[in-house]
């Protein structure tokens, strides 16, 4: 059983003709392009220990780690996009949950699912007395590239 003990939390943003190169821009801005990624659900193991970004570093080329993820990736006439993340963790218990949501919304809409969904999420756990951590990566698309935006948490 694989129990992660840290957590970092990124998010970055990139741009390109090729989705698929946007989309490792953006994990590159994000401190993950060395990484392979491995997508888990909004479980917060308890008493997880908070590392910053420049921490993965240390981590070797090509580690798996696991990520909460959101992303949105597209090619459009100018709008707003985001991409988030919300760490909700238990004053009591110290475990929480994790929620992500991404949209062609703006940062302030992107938080107030994200809170909303948290909050739903942590009473389906019996999760109370909550502290609220947001990620969140915002851009305007544009239709000559495509446009990624991603926040993750990784737990490793």
């Amino acid at each position: 059983m694989i129990v992660c003990k840290n957590y970092t939390i990124v998010s970055g943003v990139g741009r390109d003709e090729d989705e698929l190169v946007a989309f490792d821009k953006a994990l590159k801005s994000a401190g993950l392009h060395r990484f392979n990624l491995v997508p888990v659900s909004s479980v917060f193991p308890t008493l997880a220990e908070y590392h910053p970004p420049r921490d993965l570093k240390e981590l070797d080329r090509g580690a798996i780690i696991h990520v909460v993820l959101s992303k949105i990736n597209v090619k459009k006439e100018f709008v707003d996009i985001s991409a988030g993340i919300c760490l909700a963790i238990s004053k009591i218990s110290g475990g929480g949950i994790i929620s992500e949501y991404s949209g062609e919304v703006n940062k302030e809409k992107c938080k107030s699912i994200l809170r909303e969904r948290a909050n739903k999420i942590a009473e389906t756990h019996d999760l109370f007395d909550m502290t609220m951590e947001f990620e969140i990566m915002s851009a305007k698309s544009n239709p000559v590239t495509y446009t990624c935006c991603i926040a993750a948490v990784v737990l490793w």
